[in-house]
């Protein structure tokens, strides 16, 4: 495959941090090559996600990895908190032995640093949306051309089914910022993959293969393995399974073949709805042109198997 030049949008976030270690691994082995992170609000805030980035990029020795701060709320609300879903610190709460070096971390606000790298790269750029969209969608209200110049959008978020997991209707990506998701969906000019709520809740992976098989003593495991077990037995543990959205989203990037059903639909986002705030809207009736691929089934035991493939590489 292609060595795709990435923008990684994240809100770190458990599940964020395992996918970023596997994209500094991919870049490792010239599979992806990251131009970028940026940092959004949504899992913790701006602050906090920054800490993780640097920490996670100081792990891998990789802090010349450039790294942009995002705005600090969404596009029409100051007062909406960051979600403790996480922990307070958007990674379930672990004790540290000492602060980052934050300063390597680029003054450039993140939107602006989003659209001068698409400006300057056209057609070169793919963006690995892992969070809330809002800067992605400040940077593409900076030019009406930006989609036109990306080259591909893979979207972690939204829902086909109506199947929420931060309300009854809508998933918490595209819910904690609506008029965000609604802007991109609807500026979109680029092949675009959306990975949604209910496709990774159908592939979860029972908890006892994540603690008792996918195990390695690689730095990189062994810190996750320590996050995840720490964040389950609060919260999805009592449920005996491990759903990663984004390491999902990851792995469909680098293994598309992963993909067991997709279909092309024009998509939007309910805004004004009481119940339906932030839910993806599926044009059903096919009136208007397709916008997104929306991926509706992954195969869970393919995915299993490169995992485990993946932990077994000498990176």
């Amino acid at each position: 495959m292609e060595c795709k030049r990435i923008v990684i949008d994240t809100d770190p976030g458990v599940d964020d941090a395992h996918a970023i270690l596997i994209l500094l691994d991919a870049d490792k082995l010239n599979l992806v090559k990251i131009e970028a992170i940026i940092v959004t609000k949504g899992n913790t805030t701006v602050e906090n996600g920054s800490k993780h980035v640097v920490r996670l990029l100081q792990m891998k020795n990789r802090t010349d990895i450039p790294v942009y701060r995002g705005v600090q709320y969404a596009l029409l609300s100051n007062e909406e908190g960051a979600s403790t879903y996480f922990g307070n610190d958007g990674m379930a709460d672990l004790d540290y032995d000492e602060e980052p070096d934050l300063t390597f971390i680029s003054v450039k606000p993140a939107p602006l640093a989003l659209l001068e790298l698409v400006e300057q790269n056209p057609n070169e750029i793919t963006l690995v949306c892992l969070a809330p969209l809002t800067n992605v969608a400040l940077a593409a209200g900076l030019s009406e051309n930006f989609f036109q110049k990306v080259k591909e959008v893979f979207i972690m978020g939204g829902n086909w089914r109506a199947q929420g997991n931060e309300t009854e209707c809508a998933e918490f990506n595209f819910q904690y910022d609506p008029e965000a998701a609604y802007m991109v969906l609807q500026k979109l000019k680029c092949p675009t993959t959306v990975l949604a709520n209910e496709t990774c809740l159908d592939a979860a992976i029972d908890v006892n293969w994540r603690f008792d098989t996918l195990v390695n003593d690689s730095i990189d495991l062994t810190f996750m393995t320590m996050v995840e077990r720490k964040f389950l037995s609060i919260t999805r543990g009592d449920k005996g399974t491990w759903v990663p959205f984004d390491v999902f989203m990851v792995i469909l990037i680098l293994y598309p073949d992963v993909v067991v059903r997709a279909f092309e639909y024009h998509v939007t986002v309910e805004l004004h709805g009481y119940f339906t705030r932030g839910q993806m809207v599926l044009d059903h009736l096919r009136k208007r042109k397709p916008n997104v691929t929306v991926v509706q089934e992954i195969n869970r035991d393919y995915i299993m198997q490169i995992l485990l493939n993946w932990y077994q590489i000498d990176k």
